[in-house]
C-alpha cells in the first residue's frame, strides 16, 4: 500500500516499497523550513568552514590528511547525506512526543554548550550543541524511536571535533615512532638497507624524517568516516559493522607505512603534489581493502544480518514534519541565533612577565649562542615564549672547567591556544633522530618537580638530558581543560606551564661530570621558573581573546 512503509529492525535492512508518493509541502511549511535552516546556519556558522587553519584553496590534502585539523563543513555534508538516507525511516514513524524532561534537558544542554563555545571561542564545541539540539527535536517530534532512526547522522557529528591538543601531541609522537619502525621493517623486507634512529630513517643516500603529516592519524580518521558511510550504504549491523569499524584504523595505519615507504624510495618526494596524490591513493586503496573485508564477513553465517519480518508494518507513514514541529524548530533556531549574538566573548589576561628576560638576568655571567629550532620535529608544539641556547662560562671565570657548552631549552605555553600544547615527548629530545637508551624519573631537590633523565644516542653521539615541567597538572587534567576551553574563561589559570630541558654531551657511559653540570644548571634555573609562576598576572584583562 502506498500509505504504509516497512521499517527495518535492528538486525536487518530496511525494505521500503518501490512506489514512493510525491512529497508535497505547503508554501507556509516550506517557508518555515527555510527560515529554520537559515537561523541554524547563523547559529552554527563556526561549523561552515573547512577548518581553523586551512581554507578551500588549501585543497583536499588538508581536508583529509592534515593531522587533526577538521573540515567541519565536509562532516556536515556527509551528515546531511546520512540523514537523507535515513529520512524514510523517520517518515514511517507515527508522530508523538517523547519524554518531556529529556527534551528539555537536551535542549538546555544544547543552548548552554553553544553559549560556552561562543564565550571561549571554541568553535568545535558547537558540534556537541548541534547534536543535543537535533536529538531534542527528534524526540519532540517522533519520540525515542525518532532518535533511534537518526542516531547515526547525529553521532557522525563527532568527527567535527578534534582531539584535544595535549592528548593529540602524545598520540602523534607515538605514531611517528611506530611509523618509522614499521617503514624500516618494510625496507628490510624488500632488501633495502636502512637504519631507524628515533623518528629518522637513515639510508646510505639520504636521511628521511617522519613528521606529523606522516604519522597516519588523519588517514585513520578519514578512512573511518568513509567506512561509516560504507556500513550505512550496505546496511551492515551488529558484529559485522563493529569489525569493519575496528579494521578501518588498522588498515589505514598499515597502508600509511606503505605510503611512507614510497616517499622514502621516491627521489621526488619533496614535491607537495606527490604527497597529496599518494595520500589520496592510500585512502582509496584502504577503502578497497575494507570493501574486500566486508565481502568476506558477509559470507560468515554468524555475522550475516537476520532476515527482516516481511509482515511488520506501521500505519501513519508518509508523514512530514508538521507545521507545529517546524514552528518549534524555528523558535529553537532563533533562540540559538540570539545566544550566538548575545553571548559575551572572553577577553585574555595581560601577558605574564618575560621569561627570556628573567633567564638572561639569572645567567648573565654565561656566554651563549642560539640553537636553531627544528619546526618539523616540534610539529604542533608551540610556545608563547622560548629560548634554545648553548651556554658556557668563560674559562677564566670557571677555572677552566667549563670549556664545553650545556644546551638549555626553556619554553612557556600559550594556554589560550587550544590547537597546541607543550606537553609533548619531543621536548625530551634536543632534536630529530635521537633514541632513548636509558630512562628514569629523579627528584633533584626536595621541593622541586620530578625530572625525566634520559641517556640518548644518535649514531656515535651520546647525550644526557634532564627534562621537567612546572605548572602542569598532568596529561588527563590538561586534556580535559583544553577540550572545554577553560583557559579562555574565568576558570583559566594565572600561572603558565613551563618546560625546561638541559642537554649535555657524554663521552663514555654515564658521565659523572655531565651529571654534575646538569645538576648545577638545574639549581640555577629552578628559582627563575618558580618566580615566573609566583608573579603571573591574575585572569581577566584588557586584550581580546584569540
Amino acid at each position: 500500500m502506498a500509505g504504509f512503509r516497512r521499517i527495518d529492525g535492528e538486525n536487518g535492512p530496511s525494505h521500503l516499497s518501490e512506489h514512493r508518493p510525491h512529497l508535497r509541502i505547503a508554501l507556509p511549511t516550506a517557508a518555515l523550513a527555510v527560515a529554520t535552516v537559515v537561523a541554524l546556519g547563523f547559529a552554527y556558522r563556526d561549523l561552515l568552514t573547512f577548518g581553523t587553519r586551512y581554507s578551500v584553496e588549501s585543497g583536499v590534502e588538508y581536508w583529509l590528511l592534515a593531522p587533526n585539523d577538521r573540515a567541519p563543513l565536509l562532516v556536515l555534508g556527509l551528515t546531511a547525506w546520512l540523514a537523507y538516507r535515513r529520512y524514510p525511516r523517520l517518515r514511517a514513524l507515527p508522530p508523538g512526543a517523547g519524554p518531556s524532561w529529556l527534551v528539555w534537558l537536551l535542549g538546555a544542554l544544547g543552548f548552554s554548550i553553544l553559549a560556552w563555545s561562543v564565550h571561549v571561542h571554541a568553535a568545535d564545541l558547537s558540534a556537541l550543541s548541534l547534536m543535543a539540539v537535533s536529538s531534542a527535536l527528534l524526540i519532540r517530534g517522533w519520540g525515542l524511536a525518532g532518535l533511534r532512526a537518526m542516531w547515526l547522522p547525529v553521532a557522525f557529528l563527532l568527527f567535527a571535533i578534534p582531539i584535544p591538543a595535549p592528548l593529540l601531541v602524545r598520540i602523534l609522537w607515538d605514531l611517528r615512532l611506530l611509523t618509522a619502525d614499521y617503514t624500516g621493517w618494510l625496507l628490510y623486507m624488500i632488501g633495502s638497507p636502512a637504519l631507524v634512529s628515533g623518528d629518522q630513517i637513515l639510508r646510505p643516500e639520504q636521511a628521511f624524517q617522519v613528521i606529523e603529516g606522516c604519522s597516519g592519524l588523519r588517514s585513520m580518521e578519514t578512512l573511518t568516516m568513509l567506512v561509516v558511510l560504507l556500513i550505512d550504504a550496505f546496511k551492515r549491523r551488529g558484529w559485522h559493522a563493529g569489525l569493519l569499524l575496528l579494521c578501518a584504523p588498522l588498515v589505514a595505519l598499515a597502508l600509511n607505512g606503505v605510503r611512507v615507504l614510497t616517499l622514502v624510495l621516491n627521489p621526488h618526494s619533496e614535491i607537495v603534489a606527490i604527497h597529496s596524490l599518494q595520500g589520496i591513493a592510500i585512502l582509496l586503496v584502504g577503502l578497497l581493502v575494507v570493501y574486500a573485508i566486508d565481502g568476506f564477513l558477509a559470507r560468515v553465517p554468524k555475522l550475516a544480518p537476520q532476515p527482516h519480518s516481511e509482515g511488520q508494518h506501521i500505519s501513519g507513514g508518509n508523514r512530514i514534519p508538521g507545521p507545529a514541529l517546524l514552528r518549534i524548530a524555528l523558535v529553537v533556531a532563533v533562540g540559538l541565533a540570539t545566544v550566538r549574538i548575545a553571548t559575551p566573548v572572553w577577553t585574555a589576561p595581560r601577558p605574564p612577565r618575560s621569561l627570556v628576560e628573567a633567564i638572561d638576568r639569572q645567567l648573565e655571567e654565561y656566554e651563549w649562542e642560539p640553537i636553531p629550532t627544528d619546526n618539523y620535529f616540534s610539529g604542533r608544539v608551540a610556545f608563547r615564549e622560548s629560548i634554545h641556547r648553548r651556554y658556557s662560562k668563560p674559562r677564566a671565570a670557571s677555572g677552566g672547567n667549563y670549556g664545553a657548552g650545556i644546551e638549555v631549552f626553556v619554553g612557556s605555553a600559550d594556554l589560550r591556544d587550544r590547537r597546541t600544547s607543550i606537553l609533548s615527548p619531543t621536548n625530551n629530545r634536543p632534536g630529530s633522530g635521537w633514541t632513548a637508551r636509558e630512562e628514569r624519573m629523579v627528584r633533584l631537590s626536595p621541593q622541586g618537580p620530578k625530572v625525566l633523565e634520559l641517556v640518548l644516542q644518535k649514531g656515535h653521539e651520546r647525550s644526557a638530558t634532564y627534562t621537567w615541567y612546572v605548572g602542569s597538572r598532568g596529561l588527563a587534567e590538561e586534556t580535559l581543560r583544553n577540550f572545554l576551553g577553560l583557559e579562555r574563561s574565568a576558570f583559566g589559570r594565572a600561572e603558565p606551564i613551563i618546560v625546561a630541558r638541559l642537554t649535555m654531551p657524554m663521552t663514555t657511559g654515564r658521565s659523572d661530570a655531565a651529571q654534575r653540570r646538569l645538576q648545577a644548571m638545574y639549581d640555577e634555573l629552578t628559582p627563575v621558573l618558580s618566580t615566573q609562576l609566583a608573579h603571573a598576572p591574575a585572569p581577566g584583562g584588557d586584550s581580546p581573546g584569540t
